[in-house]
């Protein structure tokens, strides 16, 4: 439409009936798949491109061409949005060039082997939905298992391997209601409290521990909490917490509670972890701690291989 747009508005066509169109049809229809959401990316740039070609094939509808393409020079998609910005260059700056880089580009009549033109392109055409199922298979076939789980680099160093034991649960203890049990119906039902989310400690030195808990929020969410207490008797300060996490896994650390320890554990420091794990690999996390103790500054850095509760 845009390469031949001045033949199309002639209504010249051999192997059909002549159909009489005008400019501003011609422009309706691209406009109409330009702004159609169910046409793809690459349908709008060949719109925006056949739009840009008609500037030169036409003369009564130039401005509205000129306002058509600048809309665009806005647009979500880049790829659009940078076709969009050359062509209001062209416009702009380069408008007595604009001619000449949107002349018709000649039609190949026979290829190097002297076969034609058409026969050659329904042997592409074959060729390309050959190739294209190929790759197709290709891609299904090299799809991995699975994300590998390194961890980032972020806070390499020394490290101290655990492996979290999670502490004995607590026994319920139950009574039985005064007046036995009221309906017969129900008997042997008990309630049970919900429990809460299970608690390991991951770092203990220097009067210092620091606990991590889990609780899992939606299907590939959870929720870490880092809990530190100071029981020695000097006060701790400078106390920061920083974590790692596989690169597939999605880390939010938001801020802690406080930034010191007090001594004899009268106050604790909270931090709060959000993890998103669509990829459901195997949560890992590298925990680097930092603080100062009477005067001197201490950094330890350990590693939880498995997240209490998961």
């Amino acid at each position: 439409i845009g390469e031949y747009g001045d033949l199309l508005l002639r209504g010249e066509c051999q192997e059909t009936e002549p159909v009489q169109v005008t400019e501003d049809d011609v422009l309706d229809a691209l406009e109409t798949v330009l702004q159609s959401h169910m046409s793809s990316p690459a349908t709008r740039g060949f719109a925006l491109t056949a739009t840009m070609k008609l500037s030169t094939r036409i003369s009564d509808n130039v401005d509205r061409i000129r306002s058509i393409v600048s809309i665009y020079g806005s647009c979500i998609d880049l790829e659009l949005q940078q076709r969009a910005v050359e062509y209001n260059a062209l416009f702009k700056k380069y408008d007595h060039m604009r001619a000449a880089v949107l002349e018709r580009m000649p039609v190949i009549q026979r290829n190097s082997s002297g076969q034609n033109s058409e026969d050659a392109s329904e042997e592409t055409i074959k060729e390309i939905q050959v190739t294209k199922v190929k790759q197709e298979e290709l891609v299904l076939a090299q799809q991995p298992a699975g994300p590998v789980c390194d961890l980032l680099d972020l806070l390499s160093g020394p490290q101290e391997p655990l492996q979290p034991s999670l502490a004995p649960a607590q026994p319920i203890s139950t009574t039985t209601a005064a007046g036995g049990d009221l309906l017969d119906l129900l008997g042997g039902l008990e309630f049970t409290p919900p429990s809460s989310a299970p608690t390991v400690t991951i770092y203990e030195k220097h009067g210092v521990t620091l606990t991590l808990g889990c609780e899992q929020e939606s299907d590939s969410g959870l929720l870490a909490t880092l809990t530190a207490s100071n029981s020695s008797d000097s006060d701790i300060s400078s106390f920061t917490l920083q974590a790692a996490v596989p690169k597939s896994v999605q880390l939010h650390m938001k801020a802690p509670s406080r930034d010191s320890l007090p001594a004899r554990g009268a106050a604790e420091l909270t931090q709060t972890v959000v993890l998103s794990n669509p990829n459901k690999v195997n949560l890992k996390m590298r925990i680097r701690i930092s603080y100062t103790s009477q005067g001197s500054a201490v950094q330890d850095t350990v590693q939880v291989d498995s997240l209490p509760g998961l």
